[in-house]
């Protein structure tokens, strides 16, 4: 398939697939012939660039402006009647107060518009329908100029292509008729990803060699402190190799303790700092807020004096990176510390390196993988399951691979995603036309450098890439180096922008189902890389990211194709701003702002004449961001500020943050009133602050926006004119400061809402409790309170995906919110409730509460009397406070078979003796126990939670000794003892007779009670190191 023309088809199919979801409210604004009209010739146009040569229709290409415009115009149209529909259904509501008044209003607003809109409707389609004419003509020139294949491929006569793809192939749209859904390839199992848990999801070859010797270097017995660094190309390993060798158990007992922190190409010193202390010494980055980046750098240096540490700083760029943290590592000690480094330069890992105690670093140059060892990564990659010697793979598909590794330098990166090429394409026929493709591709493109033709592999990949897939790819380059993606903000992203499509997922599917889908497409190819996983039923991704070369890969396809765009600003020596961006382009998309560390913005944006551009491949360039006139193009605006925390006191916010806050009147004019944004879909602000009380003008005429989020800014107040974004469908107001917000009563307005974030702290505006009622599209309600939210409002939501609510013990409320779970048992997919201040009088509410079918996190603080005896196996998280139970509540939640999270709190057992058993809690992962004052023993017999990862004990001052059984954890990656008593303390600091229960752990925490944490020294690990 074409790509630049198979690229427009899509952006058709997806304005024609956009009609037909909204076909019922979009003819009650316009006929349906009209509709039908424009459907048609739109399904016409899409078929022809669909089906067009671009190899052998070169002239086309230069069409390809008026088919944007085209897409583009009937894409406003189409959002700007879906919005008129839905003012009218509003004005309707209005019932016959005064008929007189309404019907002019109707006339006024309804009628004599519908008209306009009927004109333009039919000129657009006219318009369309000669341009469809100007290619069936192009189709007979082409056919009389010899190039015959372009007509029947015009005519729907398809001739078979050398990779079939149903994907990208899948059967036009049928006006007012949907397509049956896409069947995926019954080879291409996108629910097969791996678990982190399972071997096969971190494939590493050939690196055995190397991490034993990257290992012997940091066990060395030299006491000084040495760095070693690991030094290769992009995607050889390097991070890889690195987190193998900082997970080794080896290397965990050996040192104190360890610490990772991300560096990457614009490196923020004080993030690192941030990094590396809530590794150890802070549980939040709020706690460091009020420090400057000196006072941190001197905090872990306090820290890790007097311990032997590990520090891994991977992907560093520059030697200016580890001359700004190295004043924060101890290095005159005779700890025997070490510092392990990835970079992709030679010269900063050998200057980096040299920079050690004794001046004797060392580097790790990382090879390439030989034939042998890359046809095994491809192998356990792309035929997963099978040997070399299978049937299945025969002789001539063994030679087709091996050439492939081959042809891929022996580069880890490449091989992966070649393996996923294969396996998203399992025949035989599949495999040859990939090679064949693989071979021309490279023979056209030659070269000698390894990096140019890994760089083509990565692009043949993305060339193969289904249409509906590619987007969703390039939009990852939207997010910065490094960056973690939250996978249902991605998804909801994708939604907005208009990527998903309904005919790739089935009738039962939600939109937000097939966006995880497409995501998981892009994870099994290789593409994307997952982070972290979900332990809920909810998602079973939770965040993920994408190769630094992939994503340089990502950022140069975007820019030519206008798909994005990205400045960063940083604060430099003199009192100008540097930007990373060249000259910007009035024709791009997207546009991300981004605010680093540091950065003060002038009040007169006016005089700045330019701004210089610190772009390594564009030195020469300037960007006069102030001379931008027009930006109408644009559908997603990204603004982000560096992360400033709001303290309670404005006059301490003063003193701490001194003209360092971000406010929305220092943004250039072109930027600071939205207005003229008309085609905007997405809005995201991050780390900003609108001046307490203000937000940009012009936002309530962004009538097309999707997708609003202020998550993380300083904000007091809503505007009221929020009430106006009717197409809205994601807002997200979530993670808000210590400063209540107030939100208006015209928040339930927004009736095509579908997800809804609500911040910590709020209240309406008007005083009294929100209503949601009017909001039943809603499949996301997140900080629900019902101290400021009608609770009954519940029982007509009944669409709800995911719910996350604050109770007060309020037993009707309680009452409602069960019959809320229960009516909406086949929808709801994840929910969590805090019950607070609960009555200990009634238990009845809260004992049918821990039965409900469709609960999945559940904290209640206050007594609760007993355990039910029938407890809610959907039940993934439990937190019990103050729960005063005189039973032993392991003997009912041992029973629990996937509960993963279990917390006891502030005397929620009031015995002497805690027992789990030893079949106990097959799911549990992490245990908090915490302030149980009567607490004298706590055992765990063989068998009982044997995938428990995380234990923390805190406060317990009648526990003497470490949970007998302990050692039988051999799960356990992490031990926490906070505030206990000093008989406990001693102990575990002093006494080797508990040694045997720990001494399999790898990091064990310590803090005592005068609340400077320790780590177990080397004394206490007898014979470990």
């Amino acid at each position: 398939m074409a790509g630049a023309h198979a690229w427009m088809a899509e952006s058709v199919y997806r304005v024609v697939d956009l009609m037909m979801r909204e076909s019922e409210l979009l003819s009650g604004v316009v006929s349906g012939e009209g509709l039908e009209g424009l459907g048609s010739e739109l399904e016409q146009m899409g078929r022809s660039l669909r089906r067009s040569p671009e190899q052998q229709w070169p002239s086309l290409c230069n069409w390809d402006r008026d088919v944007e415009e085209l897409v583009c115009e009937a894409e406003d149209l189409v959002d700007k009647l879906i919005y008129d529909g839905l003012k009218f259904g509003e004005t309707a509501e209005l019932g016959g107060l005064e008929k007189w008044w309404l019907f002019k209003k109707l006339w006024l607003e309804w009628v004599m518009p519908r008209m306009t809109k009927e004109e333009e409707l039919v000129d657009l389609t006219q318009r369309i329908r000669l341009f469809n004419g100007r290619l069936l003509a192009r189709a007979a020139a082409c056919y009389r100029d010899g190039m015959a294949k372009a007509v029947p491929a015009l005519l729907g006569q398809r001739e078979g292509d050398d990779l079939v793809d149903d994907n990208v192939c899948k059967a036009d749209h049928a006006w007012k008729s949907p397509s049956p859904p896409v069947e995926l390839d019954d080879h291409f199992d996108v629910d097969g990803i791996r678990s982190e848990d399972q071997e096969d999801d971190f494939v590493v070859v050939g690196r055995e060699d190397e991490r034993r010797e990257v290992i012997s270097r940091l066990l060395a017995t030299d006491d000084a402190l040495k760095i070693i660094g690991i030094y290769g190309m992009g995607g050889i390993g390097k991070t890889t190799l690195a987190q193998k060798v900082y997970g080794d158990s080896s290397v965990r007992r050996h040192f104190d303790c360890v610490a990772w922190a991300t560096v990457g190409k614009d490196f923020r010193t004080r993030r690192i700092l941030e990094d590396l202390l809530l590794q150890h010494v802070c549980r939040a980055r709020d706690d460091m807020a009020p420090f400057s980046d000196l006072d941190l750098a001197q905090k872990l240096y306090e820290f890790l004096q007097s311990k032997r540490f590990l520090i891994v700083l991977d992907d560093v760029w520059s030697a200016d990176a580890w001359e700004c943290l190295r004043i924060a590592l101890p290095s005159r000690e005779p700890t025997a510390s070490r510092v392990l480094l990835t970079t992709r330069d030679d010269g900063v890992a050998d200057k980096i390196a040299s920079s050690s105690a004794d001046d004797k670093g060392f580097v790790h140059r990382m090879r390439f993988l030989n034939p042998d060892e890359g046809w095994e990564l491809l192998r356990k990659t792309a035929i997963r399951g099978h040997s070399s010697s299978d049937p299945k793979v025969d002789a001539e598909l063994l030679d087709i691979a091996k050439d492939i590794v081959e042809r891929c330098q022996g580069l880890p990166l490449a091989i992966r995603v070649m393996a996923g090429l294969l396996a998203s394409n399992p025949t035989r026929h599949q495999w040859k036309a990939v090679h064949r493709s693989i071979v021309s591709y490279q023979t056209i493109h030659q070269g000698s450098q390894v990096c140019a033709k890994v760089n083509r592999t990565l692009a043949l990949s993305y060339h193969f890439l289904p249409e509906y897939l590619k987007p969703c790819f390039l939009y990852t380059a939207v997010f910065p180096e490094d960056f973690e993606m939250d996978v249902g903000s991605l998804c909801r992203l994708w939604l907005a922008e208009g990527f998903i499509s309904s005919t790739h997922g089935s009738s039962q599917q939600s939109m937000e189902d097939i966006a995880e889908q497409y995501l998981k497409e892009l994870v099994a190819r290789n593409l994307v890389l997952v982070q972290k996983r979900e332990l809920s039923t909810f998602r079973s991704l939770r965040t993920c990211r994408v190769h630094d070369l992939l994503r340089d890969f990502c950022l140069l396809k975007a820019e030519e194709q206008n798909f994005c765009d990205s400045i960063s600003f940083r604060h430099t020596n003199d009192t100008s701003l540097a930007s990373s961006s060249p000259i910007l382009s009035t024709r791009i998309h997207r546009l991300t702002l981004s605010f680093e560390d540091g950065c003060v913005v002038p009040h007169n944006w006016n005089t700045i004449k330019q701004l210089q551009s610190v772009s390594k491949q564009s030195t020469s360039h300037t960007h006069m961001l102030s001379e931008v006139k027009d930006l109408s193009r644009l559908r997603g605006l990204f603004f982000s500020g560096f992360n400033y925390k709001v303290l309670r006191f404005p006059s301490a916010t003063l003193e701490l943050f001194p003209r360092q806050f971000l406010s929305m009147r220092d943004l250039p004019q072109v930027l600071s009133d939205l207005t003229n944004f008309k085609r905007l879909r997405v809005l995201f602000f991050s780390g900003f602050n609108f001046d307490v009380t203000r937000m940009p003008t012009g936002i309530e005429k962004l009538f097309r926006l999707r997708y609003l989020s202020i998550r993380g800014c300083n904000i007091t107040r809503l505007p009221p004119t929020i009430g106006s974004l009717l197409n809205l469908e994601t807002l997200d107001l979530g993670e808000g400061t210590w400063i209540r917000m107030l939100i208006p009563s015209e928040l339930q307005r927004l009736s095509r809402l579908r997800h809804l974030f609500l911040p910590c702290s709020y209240q309406v505006v008007e005083g009294g409790k929100l209503q949601l009622d009017g909001l039943t599209k809603l499949e996301t309600l997140v900080n629900f309170d019902s101290r400021q939210c009608r609770v009954k409002d519940l029982l007509k939501l009944t669409k709800l995906r995911k719910l996350v609510a604050t109770m007060d013990a309020n037993f009707e409320d309680l009452e409602v919110v069960i019959n809320c779970m229960e009516k909406s048992l086949n929808c709801l997919r994840f929910s969590s409730l805090i019950v607070k201040t609960h009555d200990s009088d009634n238990h009845f509410v809260t004992h049918k509460l821990l039965q409900c079918a469709n609960l999945h996190l559940l904290q209640i603080e206050g007594h609760i009397g007993k355990l039910p005896l029938r407890i809610s196996h959907s039940l993934t998280e439990i937190s019990l406070i103050g729960s005063l139970f005189d039973d032993d509540p392991m003997e009912k939640l041992e029973k629990l078979p996937n509960l993963w999270v279990l917390a006891l709190h502030n005397n929620a057992f009031l015995g002497k003796h805690m027992t789990c058993s030893g079949m106990g809690m097959p799911q549990l992962k992490y245990l908090s126990i915490s302030n149980l004052q009567n607490l004298e023993n706590l055992t765990v017999k063989r068998g009982g939670m044997p995938k428990l990862s995380t234990l923390a004990l805190e406060e317990c001052e009648r526990l003497e000794n470490l949970p007998e059984g302990l050692n039988f954890l051999t799960s356990l990656r992490e031990l926490t003892v906070s505030q206990m008593p000093t008989e406990f303390m001693d102990r575990l600091y002093e006494s080797r007779e508990d040694f045997h229960k720990f001494q399999h752990v790898p990091v064990i925490r310590i803090c005592w009670p005068s609340q400077k944490q320790k780590i177990v020294p080397l004394a206490c690990r007898h014979g470990l190191h």
